[in-house]
């Protein structure tokens, strides 16, 4: 099972070993509900995973060492960024020699092209894990080692991925690049079997949707898109919409959240609130109420496209703060929950622009932001950063560290729950789900080793927060 295949991931063994075969097939697939195509896998092993103890790839031909259980506590932590704007090198001879080994266990093999997706490919709950595999089929495993293939969009790839639910029933939702969306029911029978029941279906014939996730808590689904009016190929004003009342039979009911006037890129619940954050290449990002009226709206980048808005929350503050990337997240800027106050800007800066396109996550607490690369750009260029933020009176991205990685992280989830059943979930760890080019992993990051160590330096000037963009709009 995957608990069993957890180990160490060493950089100096990143140059050899060859990619794992492929996954084994899947048997022929039954119908099911709605026209959709259900093949069941089940057994208690989980093909194609090869039973290692560093990141996913066969032996190579002379046998490597044994590794430890766990790295030795290394000196240094994060790199300590500046305050107000800090400028980060990927790859200099600093951010290398001091690049962090984690524990990762090994999840299933996978295979896809390298390249940056403004959508996730994977998507995970308490007992599940769900992620796209090549000819737009969705691969789900449960905890106890049961899965499925679910064929409902197999002409198309996986757009943007999404999961609700704690326990064994949850409902998932994709979309596909052709622009459909699908809603499945998923269940578990006598822990052996993940049943599949197609809940809801709307093809690209009218709507196009891009992203969507669902609430934190409740079976709402927030999705973006653009209609498509009556003798238009399409219309300029995409929507972000939430869904609820998904149920075999049933017909959900919209709402409209916010609109732009370009592709959006990036959508998020406000926690304890219901409203809404959104972006897009429209160069905008938008906060909006649980009834769609519009809380704030300005330009982070001056009108440049903004790839990424995260909601950070953290405890003890008040008011949530906002994360904003843009050019394909080599600037990531934090911002009061309005937008009238930039705190801190963050620069990736890689030795040419295309060798640097991160995908970018928060994680639960709202602690550590990950940039994990997308590109194949060599040894230098596999890699994911975390930045830990600090929200104090002064919020700021506080240090930043970097993590190899054996191949390029497609798309990425952070979450506060292992998918080894026996792990202490206690223990303080964030754990990075990735659908990387040749496998798909989950990362264990101990959320201590990416903080600094001591305090800050007293004679470090402390610039003051940065004036409002120049043309906000609350």
């Amino acid at each position: 099972p995957p608990g069993s295949m957890s180990g160490l991931m060493n950089p100096l063994s990143l140059l050899s070993g060859a990619a794992p075969a492929a996954s084994a097939s899947a048997p022929p697939p039954v119908a099911s509900n709605g026209g959709a195509l259900l093949a069941m896998l089940q057994g208690s092993g989980i093909g194609g995973m090869p039973n290692s103890k560093t990141e996913a790839a066969p032996a190579p031909a002379a046998p490597a060492a044994a590794e430890p259980a766990r790295t030795a506590p290394q000196k240094k932590n994060g790199i300590t960024l500046s305050r107000g704007s800090a400028v980060h090198e990927v790859g200099n001879s600093e951010a290398s020699s001091s690049r962090k080994q984690t524990q990762v266990t090994h999840i299933a093999a996978y295979k896809f092209q390298p390249g940056y997706r403004h959508g996730k490919l994977v998507a995970v709950s308490p007992k599940y894990i769900c992620y796209g595999v090549r000819g737009g089929s969705i691969r789900v495993r449960h905890q106890s080692t049961a899965m499925a293939l679910l064929k409902g969009h197999t002409t198309s790839e996986l757009a943007d991925i999404s999961i609700t639910g704690e326990g064994d029933e949850c409902m998932l939702a994709t979309a596909t690049e052709s622009g459909d969306l699908f809603v499945w029911s998923i269940s578990i029978v006598d822990g052996t079997q993940v049943v599949a029941k197609e809940l809801f279906r709307s093809e690209a014939g009218v709507e196009n949707i891009s992203r969507l996730l669902w609430h934190p808590t409740d079976p709402v689904l927030l999705c973006a898109g653009v209609k498509k009016a009556e003798g238009e190929e399409r219309s300029s004003e995409w929507v972000v919409k939430a869904g609820e009342g998904f149920a075999e039979g049933a017909t959900p009911t919209w709402g409209v959240r916010s609109t732009h006037a370009g592709l959006v890129t990036s959508i998020c619940w406000v926690p304890e609130t219901d409203g809404v954050v959104s972006a897009g290449l429209d160069g905008t990002v938008r906060v909006s109420d649980a009834s769609g009226n519009k809380i704030a709206s300005w330009e982070p980048y001056g009108g440049e496209p903004v790839q990424s808005a995260l909601v950070a929350h953290p405890k003890g503050r008040d008011k949530p703060l906002l994360i904003t990337g843009s050019a394909f997240n080599r600037c990531v800027k934090l911002w009061s929950f309005t937008g009238s106050t930039c705190y801190h800007t963050l620069d990736i800066s890689p030795s040419t622009p295309d060798a640097f396109k991160a995908t970018a996550v928060l994680d639960p607490d709202s602690e550590l932001l990950f940039l994990a690369n997308t590109t194949d750009s060599g040894n230098q260029g596999k890699v994911f950063l975390t930045v830990h933020l600090n929200a104090d009176s002064e919020p700021r991205f506080e240090a930043l560290c970097e993590f190899d990685v054996m191949y390029t992280i497609l798309s990425c989830i952070a979450s506060q729950h292992s998918f080894e059943p026996h792990v202490d979930q206690s223990a303080k760890e964030i754990h990075l789900y990735t659908a990387q080019t040749e496998v798909v992993q989950q990362y264990h990051i101990p959320v201590e080793s990416c903080k600094n160590i001591g305090p800050a330096d007293p004679s470090e000037p402390r610039p003051a927060p940065s004036p409002p963009p120049t043309n906000p709009s609350a």
